[in-house]
């Protein structure tokens, strides 16, 4: 226990010289010394907050989440429980973990928070529901922009393959005899279809009605 004690000091001295790889590996050390009992288990707790810390510093985000989480599966509550949520909650936010990272934050007993531990606090949950809102909008979007897609798509080939299909009834009436694309003889809806024929003297005459 001395010697756990020593290390976990170690760290205290590296951390306020801004070693924070050294007191990583102090508190590393001193948490291998803890014997067991509820005193052990207080300074267990102490030290693992200090090393995530170290983590977060080294924004090494997944080993302080491990680190809190360790504290968090002694159970022992009080304000080390509550540095152990918003360290965790910290981490995960850098990790994008919106909705675990709400969960650690409404967790949290405000009685155990000095002033700007709440202040801290309420402004991760607002960025934290802000991320979750624009994720929903996001999916949202998603949905009907891939809808939307789908008719531009679709009209785009209506509208590209169209005038070729005209293009192949006008060849297709050339075949049976019509000019190739050149007007069709098929009298259309309200149209007036004129005949000329040529009288001796060569002047056209109309035939139609």
């Amino acid at each position: 226990m001395s010697s756990a004690t020593a290390f976990h000091d170690a760290g205290n001295r590296k951390f306020k010289d801004g070693q924070f790889e050294n007191a990583k590996k102090c508190y590393q050390m001193a948490l291998q010394g803890y014997g067991a009992g509820p005193e052990a288990d207080e300074q267990r707790i102490k030290s693992y907050n200090n090393l995530a810390l170290m983590h977060y510093k080294l924004q090494e985000w997944r080993e302080c989440e491990g680190a809190c989480s360790h504290v968090l599966d002694l159970g022992l509550g009080g304000s080390g429980e509550m540095k152990a949520l918003l360290r965790r909650a910290m981490a995960r936010k850098e990790l994008k973990n919106w909705q675990e990272m709400l969960l650690d934050l409404n967790t949290i007993d405000p009685s155990q928070c000095k002033g700007m531990e709440l202040k801290q606090i309420d402004e991760l949950k607002i960025q934290a529901t802000q991320h979750l809102d624009d994720s929903e909008e996001e999916e949202e979007l998603e949905e009907s922009g891939g809808e939307r897609v789908g008719n531009e798509a679709a009209n785009a080939l209506v509208n590209k393959y169209a005038p070729t299909a005209g293009a192949g009834n006008l060849e297709a009436k050339g075949d049976e005899g019509d000019a190739p694309n050149g007007p069709s003889n098929s009298p259309t809806n309200g149209s007036r279809v004129v005949k000329l024929s040529f009288t001796d003297s060569g002047k056209p005459t109309s035939n139609g009605p």
